[in-house]
């Protein structure tokens, strides 16, 4: 027979069985049956088991309650949700205590800081591809809850661009997707959770004409943000009130950077290793506050398209800099500014703690004293941020230092947190407790008196209460009027009636002090939240100027300079003098990396980039690449000057990798990648290649790249660097006016022994490269001597389009069996 405990666990358990339900019993939460199971081999804690009724247990394991984030943060690091079931009435009432889950924590939905990277979004995404008027529609709506960034929109190309882009912690589906098995294989790499959300029809009707969506003409993107919002209302059980802007997934003003660019120009992370160290961002990344790190992240993704909108980011950079004194001052009040936008949305979902407000004033604090030191500024963007961050945060300031005390406790409902002079009737009672402690004195010393007992102490503790203590060797002298209540090694304690009645009215003070103290809290809480639109553009503007000083630091350290931004509408150019790679340049000593310039502009279209393996090729392209993403961010760039006119977008077709997952090999890939170049660049586009064609057989290779080529000069006209082994390549500049040949520069010489050694100059030149150098590449690879002769009779031999039939002893043989 069950118990009403277990009853009502499994009453409430049924209600989500796709979710491990942490049970609040006293001071743990509880797991039991599968849910314990998992959670124990999850988290590495003990298994053990609880009685179900006459002869029966089931398992159970269980974790403290006031260290549980950080073991949800491993349950949803590990991809499972997790209901949080608490009690809801008061366990010293008979009967059994009543209990409701409050909350649903998912890998998408998580707020606790700790289980977050401060410096990138969490996303939670929702998907919905429909039929309309003949026409396929792809919708996406994802938000980060924990900071309330909120985009949505239809997309008119690749959905793996964006989710690559944004990687999202979590998907909801509508139930016809999530059964499609065809479409779940199309994006199953790019989220480890996809979930069906059967109510996504009902909260179309419930938030169609919220103020986020109702002016939303995209039926279908309103449909996933209507969605989206349900799901996070379903998890959170509250409004999510910190959400107050949407924001376009496409949008005029940005250029686009696919997943492809972003791996291949090892955005973020490096290709090989996965590692920051190495990335454009460790670079990049000079900011003070989680804000300005996540702006950073966000200007990267965005890289802006207009002239104006650059040139104001870059005009701000150039003020930072030049006024030495403002930067410094403002980069040390960002260095004591707290996540004010993960603070503002745990106060909006309940799940704040004290320590969370004064966050916010400290910050808000701080945000005031950058408004003042911007108050002089020149540059547009610095007098936004000074615009955006409002004088009346001050009443936030006041409120919380005025109600707050200036180091409160994690719990707050556990008294502590209220200055004196709040409120009238919790000064009466906190005295009433300071009048306890001068009881106690006095009674002790009334009882010594009174007892002869010397080493007589009255004392509290949390478990037994107020109590006498008294030595054995004194028992013979302990009055009859003292109640017997515990009994130690060398003592017994006692209790008199005016101690029990004290202590009734001690405690009972206390229990009201926190029940006040925790209204109190939550009053100033409601207060903090009327602000939220002003709180939340104080966020924004620190993470703003955050990033543009940030900007300031690295420029000034690197000598960087500031890019010349021409029109849209004017030649399209991009020209670069003595560019050097952001990263590459500060992973070796200082003054040796080479610098090269490029000029790409209508009659120098498309570069074919030929030189040996090591020279530098790679390195000069993907460089190329990064300074126009650096200059259309905001950012100076490496180089001794550059002018660049904005690209729409940066393709890149780089390295190469299976997909096994998929049953794609290498060479699918590369041509998949190509075609999406092909089909979606611009002549405002900057395309980069690198080795396209080599997964396959040579005149294979070749061909395609001669035919890419041709479309990219004849039909795209996007600007086109395309670095090759296939020499062939270099004929096209004599078809094609818009077609250049470059090379990277090697230096030849001879040993005393008649041996060819070749040096790497690093040095971009025109001309094509008549060799490759690949057998002495393999030569400083250390392959066997053998080897690297063998090889070079062999290169002779086909070089000279000999045949010769070889002797049975290879080794000894110097001629090759190919008929050419």
């Amino acid at each position: 027979m069950e118990t009403p405990m277990m009853k009502q666990y499994l009453s409430i358990k049924k209600d989500y069985q796709n979710a491990i339900l942490f049970f609040r019993l006293g001071d743990f939460y509880e797991m039991f049956m599968k849910d314990a199971e998992t959670a124990s081999k999850v988290l590495s804690i003990a298994l053990t088991s609880r009685s179900k009724g006459k002869d029966k247990k089931i398992p159970m394991c269980g974790v403290p309650f006031h260290a549980a984030e950080s073991y949800i943060a491993k349950l949803t690091r590990a991809n499972y949700k997790v209901a949080i079931c608490e009690q809801v009435s008061d366990p010293n009432l008979p009967g059994i205590v009543e209990r409701e889950v409050v909350r649903v924590i998912t890998p998408g939905t998580v707020t606790d800081e700790n289980a977050l990277d401060k410096s990138k979004n969490n996303f939670i995404a929702a998907l919905l591809k429909k039929h309309y008027k003949k026409k396929e529609i792809l919708a996406l709506c994802y938000c980060d809850i924990s900071t309330g960034d909120f985009y949505l929109g239809e997309l008119n190309f690749n959905l793996s661009e964006i989710l690559g882009a944004i990687e999202p912690a979590e998907i909801i589906l509508p139930s016809h997707l999530y059964n499609n098995p065809k479409f779940l294989q199309s994006i199953k790499d790019f989220s480890n959770n996809l979930h069906s959300f059967g109510l996504w029809e009902n909260y179309f009707a419930v938030y169609k004409n919220h103020p986020l969506v109702k002016d939303v003409k995209s039926s279908a993107a309103k449909e996933c943000a209507c969605a989206l919002l349900g799901y996070l209302e379903e998890t959170q059980k509250t409004p999510i009130n910190h959400i107050t802007k949407v924001s376009e997934i496409i949008s005029p003003k940005y250029a686009r950077l696919d997943s492809s660019a972003i791996t291949n120009l090892e955005i973020f992370k490096t290709f090989r290793e996965g590692d920051v160290k190495g990335s454009l961002i460790s670079v990049l990344d000079k900011t003070k506050t989680p804000m300005g790190a996540r702006t950073l992240r966000r200007f990267i993704l965005n890289p802006l398209k207009l002239k104006k909108d650059i040139d104001e980011r870059l005009n701000g950079v150039e003020e930072l800099i030049k006024n030495r004194d403002l930067l410094d001052r403002v980069s040390t009040i960002l260095s004591h500014i707290y996540d004010i936008e993960r603070a503002l949305a745990k106060l909006t979902l309940k799940t704040a703690n004290p320590k969370d407000l004064i966050s916010i004033r400290y910050s808000l604090k701080g945000a005031l004293h950058i408004k003042s030191a911007l108050r002089e500024c020149e540059s547009l963007v610095l007098k936004k941020v000074e615009r955006d961050i409002k004088e009346n945060i001050s009443e936030v300031i006041l409120l919380v230092e005025r109600v707050l005390v200036e180091e409160p406790p994690f719990s707050p409902k556990e008294g502590g947190l209220v200055n004196a002079g709040v409120d009238e009737e919790l000064d009466s009672l906190k005295d009433k407790i300071k009048d306890s402690t001068k009881f106690l004195a006095e009674m002790e010393f009334n009882e010594k008196e009174r007892t002869g007992i010397n080493s007589l102490k009255v004392r509290f503790n949390k478990v037994y209460g107020y109590y006498i203590e008294v030595s054995k060797s004194n028992l013979y002298l302990v009055p009859n009027h003292y109640i017997r209540k515990q009994t130690l090694v060398n003592a017994e304690r006692f209790v008199t009636e005016k101690l029990k009645e004290h202590e009734e009215l001690v405690l009972n003070a206390k229990e009201l002090i926190n029940r006040k103290e925790y209204e109190i809290y939550l009053s100033v809480i409601s207060k903090v939240l009327e602000y939220t639109t002003f709180i939340k553009e104080a966020a924004l503007a620190i993470g703003l100027l955050d990033t543009l000083a940030g900007f300031a630091v690295l420029s000034k350290e690197n000598e960087y300079t500031k890019p010349h931004i021409l029109f849209s509408d004017k030649p399209y150019l991009i020209d670069i003098n003595d560019g050097r790679h952001p990263v590459i340049e500060t992973l070796i000593p200082a003054s040796e990396f080479i610098p090269n310039s490029v000029l790409l502009s209508g009659e120098r279209q498309i570069l074919i980039i030929t030189g040996p393996n090591m020279s530098g090729k790679s390195t000069f392209i993907r460089q190329t690449a990064l300074i126009v993403l650096m200059a259309q961010i905001g950012c100076f760039v490496p180089a001794v000057s550059a002018k660049i006119s904005p690209v729409d977008r940066i393709f890149t077709r780089i390295g190469a990798s299976d997909v096994l997952s998929s049953g794609l090999s290498t060479f699918m890939v590369e041509m998949m990648e190509t075609a999406n170049i092909l089909n979606n660049a611009t002549d405002k586009s900057l395309v980069i290649l690198d080795e396209v064609g080599r997964g396959t057989s040579t005149y294979d290779g070749v061909s395609i790249a001669w035919a890419i080529v041709e479309y990219l000069a004849k039909k795209v006209k996007a600007k086109t660097l395309f670095a090759t082994h296939y020499h062939e390549l270099l004929k096209l500049s004599e078809v094609y006016e818009n077609v250049s040949n470059f090379q990277v520069a090697v230096e030849e010489e001879k040993t005393l022994d008649g041996e060819e050694r070749i040096t790497f100059l690093y040095k971009v030149i025109k001309g094509g490269a008549s060799k490759s150098y690949g057998i002495h590449v393999a030569k400083l690879a250390g392959l066997p001597d053998f080897v690297v002769k063998r090889a070079l009779n062999v290169l002779k031999l086909l070089e000279q389009r000999k045949i010769e039939r070889p002797n049975d002893n290879l080794a000894n043989n110097n001629q090759l069996t190919i008929d050419l």
